[in-house]
């Protein structure tokens, strides 16, 4: 194996963050992948980078020769994709950008979309898995797609292809009810609600396992399991069930409730083939997209009024 920009990066993640998993969120890879690839580059330079110490991880007398290297060759790399950055930007003018997003694409997402790349012919799809998104941008029938950072598995594509992640928003989970719902919606009150859940291999079902394990610590009683978030609402809106959804997953003819005991979060990711967009139309779509999520945050007031106070635990670090 031949050491690539990629593996250089992973080093330096690796080196500036002094750990697995912080270098995995880094990077937007998992950390099984994180240390498989850190394994096969250490093969092939002949010998360990890094060793475990009391608080994380640390070079080794190899790696404190070779992590500089690595490190001035990321930069070279960085260097050189700023510099042509202008010129990608004006090659994207003209061009079909195609972007995809999971289970379903509002209209009004891709109006944002057209808005933020003006000159460009934009053509959006609904895929019905993040994993067939992650694998349609790897092959290059698509730039980029909106994924939840709870379900992006670059996997074995981005050991392959150089992929990069950056996240939009991290969105509260909460609970999706009538609107006739008597109000307070209390822990008792959801305790006492019959729900729908997500069938098992739908990749929401984990953050439902967590939050009926955790500080509520009850079994629902589960009137049926739905392929999406849209069969959710559907059933929330009709048969007077609850169901737990992030703002994007809701419909606006439904309310959403704070849960009463712990919160849970998940990232809404924009995945991309690095070097595909240019940086500046990456930008300007991560922020179509924020702005875009908080018009559709004032379909429901009582989350807007929440939004309006908490926007920094949603918002990305130096947003």
């Amino acid at each position: 194996m031949d050491i690539e920009v990629r593996h250089a990066r992973v080093v330096v993640a690796l080196a500036e963050t002094g750990s697995i998993t912080r270098a995995s969120v880094r990077l937007a890879l998992p950390q099984p992948s994180v240390s498989a690839q850190l394994r096969r580059i250490e093969r092939t330079v002949g010998g360990a980078l890094f060793v475990r110490s009391r608080t994380g991880i640390e070079p080794t007398a190899l790696g404190e020769r070779l992590i500089p290297m690595m490190a001035e060759l990321a930069a070279h790399a960085d260097a050189i994709v700023e510099r042509i950055d202008d010129a990608a930007a004006g090659a994207v003018a003209g061009a079909v950008v195609r972007v995809g997003n999971v289970e379903w694409t509002p209209f009004g997402l891709q109006q944002s979309i057209v808005a933020a790349l003006p000159g460009v012919g934009v053509r959006t799809e609904t895929l019905d898995s993040p994993s067939g998104a992650i694998a349609a941008i790897a092959r290059g029938q698509l730039d980029a797609a909106l994924v939840c950072g709870g379900r992006v598995d670059l996997g074995a594509w981005g050991e392959r292809v150089d992929l990069v992640a950056a996240t939009v928003i991290s969105e509260p989970v909460w609970v999706a009810v009538p609107p006739s719902s008597p109000a307070p919606v209390d822990a008792a009150a959801l305790r006492a609600m019959r729900w729908v859940r997500r069938v098992r291999d739908h990749g929401f079902h984990p953050i439902e396992e967590d939050f009926f394990s955790g500080p509520l610590g009850f079994e629902p009683e589960v009137v049926h399991r739905v392929a999406g978030h849209a069969e959710a609402m559907s059933w929330v809106r009709e048969a007077g069930v609850a169901a737990l959804a992030t703002p994007t997953a809701a419909s606006p003819d439904v309310e959403l409730v704070a849960p009463a005991l712990g919160q849970a979060h998940e990232d809404l990711v924009l995945v991309s083939r690095r070097g595909a967009l240019g940086r500046k139309p990456l930008t300007r779509l991560v922020r179509a997209v924020r702005d875009y999520y908080c018009e559709y945050a004032r379909l429901f007031p009582g989350y807007w009024a929440w939004l309006t106070h908490h926007l920094g635990q949603v918002l990305p670090a130096g947003s």
